[in-house]
């Protein structure tokens, strides 16, 4: 039996568009992004979005005081 991660996030290097993907069964779902571009993980309670300029913001889905624009400047 194979080990499989419960959730997979990927980042792309050049756009900073983040995917999340979580396991069914087999194989992984992609999560849709929600209205205002937001990609949610289900096990820790990140959330993810693309910037205009290459950049990537991170926050605590419920702790807006959270967010972090990455990369820094």
């Amino acid at each position: 039996m194979k080990a499989m991660m419960p959730e997979v996030w990927i980042i792309n290097r050049d756009t900073k568009v983040p995917e999340v993907y979580v396991l069914a069964g087999d194989d992984y779902e992609r999560q849709a992004p929600d209205n205002d571009g937001w990609v949610q993980s289900a096990a820790t309670d990140i959330r993810f979005c693309a910037e205009t300029g290459g950049r990537l913001t991170v926050q605590m889905a419920s702790d807006r005081d959270t967010r972090q624009l990455l990369p820094e400047d």
